[in-house]
């Protein structure tokens, strides 16, 4: 009875009705002495009446309707996660303590597609990081008809307005400070992508498009394709967070990680696998270097011949840089169009424009 009085204390239940005015630590040591008399008869006594508590308590929560948290412990949990978002609203993140926190944007009617992105982005945020899923939903569909996948937001708006939807939802916050600071898009002729990936870039938002492709059979390794530390530093980190997911059971040969580098006209091969090398060991990354000699070829041949039998491919969007800043980023439409549909038969790719740089000797 002490313990369930300390839950009920420090979940602030009953909320904004008269309760006990008691300190929560009364209640706390009430358990505390209790427990300590028990254990001075026999510690066993002790361990098996926290034991028989824990068992009824699971018991409780899996046959009782829709098996959801509520009551004391939902109280609890938030009491919790209150304090602890207020804390990380006073700490400044950095490149030491960057943590992805993942929004993905995909349509409601596209079940399948909207799927695979969250499952690349939930092996980018499991482990350490948020994810959320928004589903967007033309009016004209009825929301009753759509299967919406779990954890997920339905955002309701017209055919015109999903940009202007998904720009307001990353500038939003909410309580903690939490902002998206990367996004994954799907690549949807709905969505005028040029404009939309530069206004989030402008956000210092990291944009991640996912291209869906087929994985041979036996794939296990995936390549990033190098050509600076703008895009580069997140590329790594990316490779790196995918390639050690939790989902890896299910994929276990999914771990190697290849930095490819294509060498312009005059660059000396030994100074750039020398700096590429430098950069594995630095950023402790696992993988290995594969230096490409210059040629006339098209990158997308370069690519084909090169990663045809990877597991994923990681490379930088196609577009210009406009200066030193990261944001400053030039997006020709019919380019851009033109340079994404030439990947039509390669495995995934995820396209990457990173909003900054990213220090991986952190």
């Amino acid at each position: 009875m002490n313990l369930a009085a300390f839950f009920e204390r420090i979940s602030g239940n009953p909320s904004f009705r008269p309760t006990s005015k008691g300190h929560w630590l009364v209640s706390l040591y009430g358990f505390v002495i209790c427990m300590a008399v028990v254990s001075l008869f026999d510690f066993r006594i002790g361990i098996a009446i926290l034991a028989a508590q824990f068992l009824l308590v699971v018991l409780l929560l899996k046959f009782r309707a829709r098996n959801m948290l509520e009551g004391v412990w939902w109280g609890v949990l938030f009491s919790l996660v209150g304090w602890g978002s207020r804390k990380l609203g006073r700490i400044v993140q950095g490149t030491k303590n960057w943590r992805p926190i993942v929004g993905v944007f995909g349509f409601a009617d596209k079940e399948e597609e909207t799927s695979r992105l969250q499952g690349i982005a939930l092996r980018i945020g499991e482990n350490r990081g948020y994810v959320a899923l928004n589903l967007l939903c033309p009016r004209k569909f009825d929301p009753e008809s759509l299967q919406q996948l779990p954890g997920s937001r339905l955002i309701r708006t017209t055919e015109d307005r999903f940009g202007t939807s998904i720009r307001s939802i990353v500038q939003a916050t909410v309580p903690g400070g939490y902002n998206f600071n990367t996004v994954v898009l799907p690549m949807d002729t709905r969505l005028n992508l040029t404009d939309l990936i530069r206004d989030l870039l402008a956000e210092e938002v990291n944009v991640i498009l996912y291209r869906h492709g087929k994985v041979e059979i036996g794939a296990g390794r995936i390549d990033v394709y190098w050509k600076g530390q703008e895009n580069g530093n997140l590329m790594a980190l990316l490779a790196y967070i995918i390639s050690h997911s939790t989902d890896r059971a299910k994929n276990p040969d999914v771990r190697a990680i290849r930095i490819i580098r294509k060498l312009m006209s005059e660059e000396p091969a030994d100074v750039a696998k020398e700096e590429m090398e430098e950069l594995i060991r630095g950023a402790r990354l696992d993988g290995e270097v594969l230096i490409l000699e210059p040629d006339d070829k098209r990158f997308q041949e370069t690519v084909a011949a090169n990663s045809s039998d990877a597991a994923m491919i990681l490379m930088g969007m196609p577009g210009e840089t406009m200066g030193a800043v990261a944001q400053a980023f030039q997006l020709d439409e019919l380019f851009f169009t033109k340079q994404i549909e030439a990947y039509e038969d390669f495995p995934p790719i995820l396209f990457v424009k990173a909003s900054g740089v990213f220090d991986l000797y952190a």
